[in-house]
């Protein structure tokens, strides 16, 4: 999960990249074209949000930032998850509609 799009290196080559879930709607463009940072406003049309992991806002869930597969790094005695758009793992979780994600 998460999206793929064209994006410029330091170096100026464009290549077709993966955009991860916790860096869409972040308020960092790493798509050229802004796909990532695209439909990020929330209003009361938005059927699902959350609060984004790593910036904090609320942010909208979509369908292609559902159902990630989530990495678990221990820290000291902290277990954090990586890879999630939502702080609360549920709310990424929820409406999956990938069944072999479930």
């Amino acid at each position: 999960y998460g999206m793929y799009c064209n994006k410029t290196d330091n170096k100026g080559s464009t290549f077709y990249g993966y955009i991860p879930p916790e860096w869409i709607c972040d308020g960092h463009q790493y798509c050229d074209n802004g796909d990532d940072e695209s439909n990020c406003q929330v209003t009361n049309k938005t059927l699902d949000t959350c609060q984004h992991a790593d910036t904090g806002p609320l942010v909208p869930v979509f369908n292609f930032t559902r159902c990630n597969v989530f990495k678990k790094i221990f820290v000291f005695t902290q277990i954090i998850y990586e890879n999630n758009l939502c702080k609360d793992l549920v709310q990424s979780q929820s409406n999956c509609t990938d069944h072999s994600k479930i």
